[in-house]
């Protein structure tokens, strides 16, 4: 994959000259960039903005953590209960 052709702090640079008032079509001449790109740039640096100053609730317990076993845990790991071996021998 094609690494980006400007560092972080450039694009932070035409962003923020963009955001002082300078018009899309010179910013986007100056840099040699299309003006799709300044605005993907500018979506893509706000959103991870939100994202890092969002808190997130911690995750919510797992549905079965307090109402039964870990059925797979359960099926490869315990002991086999009484009555549960099949006529020939296997358990199932």
């Amino acid at each position: 994959m094609k690494g980006s052709r400007f560092s972080e702090e450039q694009i932070i640079g035409v962003l923020r000259e963009h955001e002082a008032g300078a018009k899309t079509e010179e910013v986007c001449r100056r840099h040699g960039i299309s003006s799709a790109t300044l605005y993907l740039e500018s979506v893509f640096v706000e959103h991870a903005y939100q994202m890092r100053n969002r808190s997130f609730p911690a995750p919510p317990e797992a549905p079965w953590a307090e109402t039964g076993p870990n059925l797979a845990g359960e099926a490869v790991w315990s002991k086999p209960r009484a009555g549960s071996e099949s006529e020939n021998g296997n358990r199932g």
